[in-house]
């Protein structure tokens, strides 16, 4: 089959059976308590153009020839619409579509969990911040977006596994309906951390911290607050920090540069292959 026949089939597919696949993605989306992954956001995406262009040519044109996005929706169409296991023989002829790396690092058809909850996290962060705590051994762990609540209690029997008497604070503008023992839920805006972390309580918490935001925006006021209260190697993890970079950037440089960017685990599976892009960060003064 050429490559344009199967484009065509596959953009032919999806539109005519576009309803069904929203379907899918607002049960998924159901089961994730509404955070969508990257690939969520992609696929929801590449439906809305395919019901209005209404032809691929019109398609590629609006994506600018870019197939993998394409190539996303229908690999998550196909998946949601097949038996989990199948014949080996079945899958090597069937072959594989082109999807990158990144936009389906959370997963496809569904996302990584944990004692039963929605781990929403790239499978090199998962990794990363596995190593990094190991390391580390964190007795503090100051968590910005909390989600349905899974990272944080990860985080938490990550400690316990590596035998650390530590506690995660995690806090979102969203209520977490879940309690563990050794994880504080917070509901509240992380640009008011100060109301919410009082500086008589974060003075007391034990050192090393593990900062981690992944609220995608506020970064900047957090470290603001944080900061004169953190110590020589604590630590500062900036998910999905692509768009964050001058505003990182601008912090470390007015701070006299106490922050120095760990290239061993922004690095580890490639250059910044991980979503915390230069911003794995390690308090040096």
């Amino acid at each position: 089959m050429s490559l344009n026949l199967e484009l065509t089939e596959k953009f032919n597919t999806l539109l005519m059976q576009s309803t069904v696949l929203e379907k899918h993605l607002k049960k998924k989306l159901k089961v994730q308590k509404q955070i969508p992954s990257y690939a969520d956001k992609k696929i929801m995406e590449t439906i809305t153009k395919i019901k209005k262009c209404k032809t691929l040519d019109n398609y590629l044109k609006a994506e600018k020839g870019d197939k993998s996005n394409l190539n996303l929706a229908h690999t998550f169409f196909t998946q949601s619409q097949t038996k989990r296991f199948q014949y080996h023989a079945k899958r090597i002829l069937e072959g594989s579509s082109d999807i990158p790396p990144t936009i389906s690092s959370q997963g496809t058809i569904s996302t990584l969990s944990w004692k039963g909850l929605p781990l929403i996290k790239t499978k090199e962060d998962f990794a990363i911040i596995t190593q990094l705590i190991q390391e580390l051994r964190p007795k503090t762990i100051i968590e910005i977006g909390s989600g349905c609540g899974a990272s944080a209690i990860w985080m938490a029997d990550l400690l316990l596994i590596n035998q650390v008497k530590g506690k995660v604070y995690s806090i979102d503008q969203q209520k977490v309906d879940t309690s563990y023992d050794t994880v504080e839920f917070i509901q509240g805006d992380a640009i008011r951390l100060k109301e919410l972390l009082p500086r008589a309580k974060v003075t007391l918490l034990p050192h090393p911290w593990l900062i981690i935001d992944d609220a995608h925006q506020t970064i900047v006021s957090v470290l603001e607050y944080l900061n004169p209260m953190m110590q020589r190697g604590d630590y500062v993890y900036v998910e999905d920090s692509k768009k964050q970079q001058n505003s990182i950037g601008a912090f470390i440089m007015n701070d006299q540069n106490s922050f120095m960017t760990d290239t061993f685990y922004t690095d580890f599976f490639g250059r910044n292959s991980v979503s915390a892009k230069n911003s794995i960060l390690k308090k040096v003064k």
